[in-house]
């Protein structure tokens, strides 16, 4: 019996262990950053404002991943020749903020964002010289060549001219390491930061140039034709910049609110290129004026003629600024709104028509971008 107990207890000592290796090998995670993190996918779950109140500043600072989307209303200060030089036009945008803190209170943050504008253009409506096409309301209406049919919405015939104020898109992408220090006396939270941007800032000048003019169709020396000219000259000016960056984040809790502002200041390269077109769209008519309702004698003819183009090398200096407040809604989502400020001091290239009479080689500019922003986060 006495054997029998002895062999009993090594049996139940021997699966004891086993059953603890077992338990640790599937706790352990070898990869423990950024692993580590309880995903906690309970996002809705309520929040009540006695446990903000018992929580200090330290404790209440998340950890894990985050993620934040905006929707910017940016703002694009003009070219310093346009005119009304400086004024901002307003645009739209969208921003997505993402990144991880770990319990040793340092991580990372990435942050992109895309604006497709503004665009600004003073236009002008043109008859042209066959203002109205009578063959437009015949049953062969699709066999006509476009060019020849009336203005949707106008029963006639123009050509929009187009004259650029302040024409581009902007994208961008940074990278940041991101520490966290200890509260403040106040219970501020401070969180430096150290990275890299990459922007892309294209600008685009565009006029048109409108001419009418008597020409010779049967070379007899006889002018017995009119014919219309119009011409487009379009500027695309890119600048791609690559800049190291520093900065910091602040932000404080107050019961549900949030209130952060974010700055960084960054200094690099940007390299930038200019390409030009020009454009060319000819019809003839007979007569001079051709009757009203006559269709072209010869077709629309487009002579395009675009250059290698041009290419400079600037340093840009700048700082970017945010000030934002969010309202917890539940453990996880926050509601947020906010002001940003994206000021390049100098190394902007932004471009002009030799139609416009402008200098299309002012590649030193500054560009002021401020804006408002609104979106929500998730575990921020």
């Amino acid at each position: 019996m006495t054997v029998f107990k002895r062999t009993m207890r090594l049996l139940c000592f021997a699966v004891a262990s086993v059953s603890g290796s077992w338990s640790f090998a599937q706790s352990y995670h070898p990869f423990a950053e950024p692993m580590e993190f309880d995903p906690n996918w309970q996002w809705f779950a309520p929040v009540h404002i006695l446990d903000f109140e018992e929580l200090t500043a330290r404790q209440r600072a998340r950890h894990g991943w985050y993620v934040t989307y905006d929707r910017m209303r940016q703002g694009f200060a003009r070219s310093e020749q346009e005119d009304q030089a400086g004024r901002v036009d307003f645009t739209w945008g969208n921003r997505w903020d993402a990144g991880f803190m770990n319990n040793e209170d340092d991580g990372w943050n990435f942050s992109a964002f895309h604006i497709s504008g503004p665009n600004v253009y003073n236009e002008t409506l043109v008859s042209r010289l066959n203002i109205y096409n009578e063959d437009d309301n015949a049953d062969n209406e699709d066999f006509i060549p476009l060019d020849w049919r009336n203005d949707v919405g106008y029963g006639e015939r123009f050509y929009r001219l187009r004259d650029s104020l302040n024409a581009g898109k902007f994208s961008h992408l940074e990278i940041n390491k991101t520490w966290r220090r200890e509260p403040t006396r106040l219970g501020g939270i401070v969180e430096p930061m150290v990275g890299v941007r990459l922007s892309d800032f294209t600008d685009l000048a565009r006029n048109d140039n409108y001419t009418t003019f008597p020409v010779d169709t049967d070379l007899d020396f006889a002018v017995d034709s009119s014919a219309e000219l119009l011409t487009s000259e379009i500027v695309e000016t890119s600048n791609r910049m690559l800049a190291p960056q520093v900065g910091f984040r602040y932000y404080k809790y107050y019961s549900r609110w949030t209130l952060s502002t974010d700055f960084k200041g960054f200094l690099g390269a940007n390299w930038q290129s200019q390409h030009s077109a020009f454009r060319q769209f000819q019809t003839i008519y007979d007569g001079i004026p051709p009757g009203v309702g006559d269709d072209p004698i010869l077709p629309v003819s487009q002579a395009g003629t675009s250059f290698a183009g041009r290419k400079n090398q600037e340093f840009v200096i700048g700082l970017d600024w945010r000030a934002e407040s969010a309202y917890q809604v539940t453990r996880a989502i926050e509601l947020r709104m906010g002001f940003n400020l994206l000021y390049y001091g100098r190394g902007i290239w932004r471009g002009a028509t030799l139609i416009s009479g402008q200098n299309p080689n002012l590649n030193d500019q500054e560009l002021v971008m401020p804006g408002f922003t609104f979106g929500f986060a998730i575990n921020r």
